[in-house]
């Protein structure tokens, strides 16, 4: 045996001195394990998690009427296109659209307006278009002050008041993916999103969750933030965002809000690092840093930690864990955690530089 040869050889013995105690089955599946470990990739872990989400999607769709904010919805934003076989169920909603039975006819205004969001993320992400008529309709339902009516069950943060401007930052999306930015028909409706976003990313009273909104729309749209006249800017919103970063890199949903609590298990684990919280700041800084390159080296560092977090934190599944700001129970927490993998799988894709 050469030099070399020993070298690796009492390394290996080292690991099995170290490790052989964790596993019954024996020392090799505890080298094999430490390995595993030890070489975990970005890419790998991406695997794991578009599969994870993907058979939590299209589970989501077979079962339910809706599709779910927390689980469709978000694994559509997060992948580069869903599976095709969510695509056949929005086409039939788009298709019989005035038609249908709403998902909640008792909150008519608010399910017309999240329904077709919802389904024109999902058409814009497979396909890269839509068809005219159904942004026209969106037309029809935007609201005076730039935003849309969002299905509400005072439910944070997605089925919540605070929903809108996440909704409003998806339409910001359909927009830019289907190529209709200078489409004259649409600029009344681009002007009032841009509005109802930087009101939101310079309200005293929106939580930074909402901000992030305002900040990835306007990677999307453009001019929804100026600092003109002592308005927010991106350079301040990330400010704001890393001065809330935790040492381990990662942020608690504490750090993005001040959320109401509902029941006495409601906000456990709140206040410490969350991987719904980690993962959506770092799909929308990923798509900032992405976008504006000079702002990179400012804070490629930072971000870079994020998702060192993030890869560390992913569990056996593929998902991450992550606290339920509601009423605490197994399928509350499914929800945040499925949301959590959908954004994580954006940022991720998103990411301008390889995460080692």
């Amino acid at each position: 045996m050469n030099r070399k040869s020993s070298v690796i050889a009492m390394s290996l013995l080292g690991i099995v001195t170290l490790h052989s105690s964790a596993r019954a089955a024996g020392p090799i599946d505890a080298v094999v394990s430490f390995c595993n470990g030890l070489f975990r990739s970005a890419s790998q872990v991406e695997t794991r998690a578009v599969k994870y989400s993907e058979k939590k999607a299209l589970k989501w769709q077979r079962e339910n009427q809706c599709l779910s904010c927390h689980t469709v919805l978000t694994y559509a934003v997060g992948v580069e296109v869903p599976h095709r076989d969510l695509l056949t169920g929005v086409n039939s909603r788009l298709e019989n659209w005035g038609r249908n039975e709403l998902w909640y006819p008792e909150r008519a205004a608010a399910s017309l307006s999240t329904e077709l969001i919802i389904n024109l993320v999902i058409k814009s992400k497979s396909d890269g278009t839509v068809d005219p008529k159904f942004l026209r309709q969106l037309m029809q339902y935007q609201k005076a002050d730039g935003g849309w009516d969002w299905l509400s069950f005072d439910l944070e943060p997605y089925e919540s008041k605070r929903g809108r401007a996440y909704g409003a930052a998806l339409v910001a999306m359909v927009m830019a993916k289907t190529g209709n930015l200078n489409k004259a028909e649409f600029q009344p409706m681009l002007e009032g999103l841009r509005k109802f976003l930087r009101a939101t990313a310079n309200s005293r009273s929106a939580f930074l969750w909402e901000k992030l909104s305002a900040l990835w729309a306007e990677v999307e749209i453009k001019g929804v933030l100026t600092d003109e006249n002592g308005g927010v800017s991106e350079e301040n919103l990330l400010d704001k965002l890393f001065s809330h970063q935790n040492a381990d890199g990662g942020w608690s949903m504490n750090d993005l809000g001040n959320w109401e609590k509902q029941g006495a298990s409601a906000m456990a684990g709140a206040d410490v690092t969350d991987g719904h919280a980690t993962a959506f700041a770092s799909f929308v800084v990923a798509r900032v840093l992405k976008q504006r390159n000079g702002l990179g080296q400012v804070y490629k560092d930072r971000f870079l930690k994020g998702m060192k977090w993030l890869v560390s934190a992913q569990t056996a599944d593929g998902s991450w864990d992550a606290v339920s700001l509601n009423r605490e129970n197994r399928f509350n927490h499914s929800l945040m955690e499925d949301a959590a993998t959908g954004f994580a799988i954006g940022a991720f894709r998103e990411s301008p530089w390889p995460i080692r």
